[in-house]
């Protein structure tokens, strides 16, 4: 920053001007490299993009959750030893070279789901959470529903 000097009142003003004048340069640049917010993405039909979802049985006023309908898709359940929920387990679904190929934590309600679909082939399941200890789960998948995983701790 450059000092204006006191003792010169006319080359302040214009010095003042030049500095406005930057500044609005850069104001202007500034706002053009500001990024603008999105539009939430509308799914039209939540239960091929969520394939886990739960859906109020109007006759019992309860949620009743909907099985899984598209193939190799990979959903259940991280409990402890005892049964109770586990929330946000980390689980790691890795292929028959031992590659990692999903990555997901499971909900407040202990509930895990892939949200697209696996390959056909084999899998290992490993989960953790804290000082809670799994066993890897392996599993295939042949293109066909898969059955909802509970996984327990030790």
């Amino acid at each position: 920053i450059k000092s204006i000097p006191a003792d010169e009142p006319e080359s302040n003003s214009e010095y003042v001007k030049k500095l406005r004048a930057q500044l609005e340069e850069q104001n202007n640049m500034i706002n053009t490299l500001r990024v603008k917010e999105k539009p939430p993405v509308i799914v039209e039909n939540v239960e091929r993009a969520i394939p886990n979802v739960a859906k109020l049985d109007d006759s019992t006023n309860e949620f009743k959750e909907l099985a899984t309908k598209v193939a190799n898709i990979i959903e259940g359940v991280v409990k402890d030893s005892e049964g109770k929920l586990v929330p946000n387990a980390t689980l790691i679904i890795k292929d028959s070279k031992l590659h990692p190929v999903r990555a997901m934590r499971s909900t407040n309600l202990g509930k895990f789901v892939t949200t697209t679909a696996l390959q056909n082939g084999d899998y290992t399941l490993e989960v953790s959470k804290g000082d809670l200890k799994f066993d890897s789960v392996d599993f295939s998948l042949d293109g066909k529903e898969s059955k909802a995983m509970e996984i327990y701790a030790n």
